[in-house]
């Protein structure tokens, strides 16, 4: 028998089921690596493991596009999520020991987890991403004292001005979720 990692809930402590219906098209494709997150955490040998995804998952079961109908491609999805995910993870710690006063840009932030599994008190993080992608966020992982959230198009200099607003400090920029 094999011990399975246990996760906490994320958000609300409920576990009440939630909604992405007024997700576009391009913002539910982040119920398609939440799935490969949260199924990659759960495995014994997993490559890299999201507890945030996991806890998230059941509350958005309903919503969930049909799998692929290859089991194979769908495996090659969740591998190459993962494998990419941890690569994304390392550089932020990397930053974050170099940088502990940093500021992190997390452009396309979707459902990303790590606000509440890496850094340290003193990094910053500006999560951007779609106005109805960050309201389904908001239920889910409540934003913490040191997550920013900024609704807007990555096509709008608004994000580059909140960027500017805290200063000159070193960032790291992320764009897992954009430029898959």
């Amino acid at each position: 028998m094999v011990d399975r990692p246990t996760v906490a809930a994320a958000g609300a402590s409920d576990g009440s089921e939630v909604s992405a219906r007024e997700l576009c098209p391009v913002g539910r494709t982040l119920l398609l690596t939440l799935r490969a997150r949260a199924e990659e955490t759960l495995r014994p040998d997993a490559i890299r493991r999201d507890p945030e995804a996991a806890a998230m998952l059941p509350r958005l079961q309903r919503e969930m596009p049909a799998p692929h109908p290859r089991p194979g491609r769908r495996w090659k999805t969740q591998v190459g999520v993962a494998v990419r995910g941890r690569r994304i993870d390392e550089a932020v710690e990397r930053f974050a020991v170099r940088h502990p006063e940093g500021i992190i840009i997390d452009l396309g932030a979707g459902l990303d987890g790590r606000p509440r599994r890496l850094g340290g008190p003193g990094l910053d993080w500006l999560l951007v991403d779609r106005p109805e992608v960050l309201d389904l966020r908001r239920r889910l992982l409540p934003p913490g004292p040191r997550e920013h959230l900024h609704a807007g198009s990555l096509e709008e200099a608004s994000w580059i001005d909140r960027v500017r607003a805290f200063g000159p400090r070193p960032r790291l920029i992320i764009a897992e979720g954009v430029l898959m």
